[in-house]
């Protein structure tokens, strides 16, 4: 891991397979850190996978969403990280800068929040704020955002969001965040637990 000496920067590992992204920790002792984004500087209809803790099958694994095909740029995803960012390469070919503030320490990061099907992000009927998502695949997926549950009050229009991208949507929800998915959409979520 190459350290620039700015967290709002952050170091940088460049992958091109399957590998531990910075620093490794466990759920008895975390090393914090924060995925600021990553950029994509080539690829061959590469699609990888992102998890905090390890590969698939390790114990206490946190999977960070789901199959991502990036295209070639930088890709926002301000993910927080306890036990060790791991990259998945799971088909094709891609080259990939992480840029990680190790340390934690930033303020517009969330937890993800993994969801492929309607239900509460995060945790319910608790106050949260969310940042935005980040849609990892979508075939005319839609979402509708909710305070309070699913009879909770809409707090947001139909929105058909594009593959492949953050979607920044800062909102408060004083009652527990709660989405709506309407066809095939697999999307990441980061989320401030009693920030609402």
């Amino acid at each position: 891991m190459r350290t620039q000496g700015n967290p709002e920067v952050g170091s940088y590992v460049n992958l091109s397979g399957t590998s531990a992204v910075g620093p490794a920790g466990t759920a008895a002792a975390p090393v914090r850190s924060t995925l600021l984004g990553f950029y994509v500087n080539s690829t061959s209809s590469g699609v990888i996978h992102l998890r905090d803790g390890g590969a698939t099958g390790t114990a206490g694994v946190i999977d960070l969403g789901g199959d991502i095909t990036p295209a070639i740029g930088f890709h926002h995803y301000p993910a927080s990280i306890t036990q060790g960012l791991h990259m998945t390469l799971v088909s094709g070919s891609i080259n990939v800068t992480f840029y990680l503030s190790v340390g934690g320490g930033m303020a517009e990061v969330g937890m993800p929040v993994n969801r492929t099907t309607t239900g509460v992000v995060g945790l319910a009927s608790t106050p949260s704020a969310l940042l935005g998502f980040y849609v990892n695949s979508t075939t005319g997926g839609t979402v509708v955002f909710k305070d309070g549950g699913a009879s909770g009050t809409t707090v947001s229009g139909t929105i058909t969001p594009a593959a492949g991208a953050y979607h920044r949507f800062p909102c408060s929800f004083p009652n527990g965040c709660h989405v709506t998915i309407a066809n095939t959409l697999d999307v990441t979520f980061f989320v401030q637990q009693g920030n609402g």
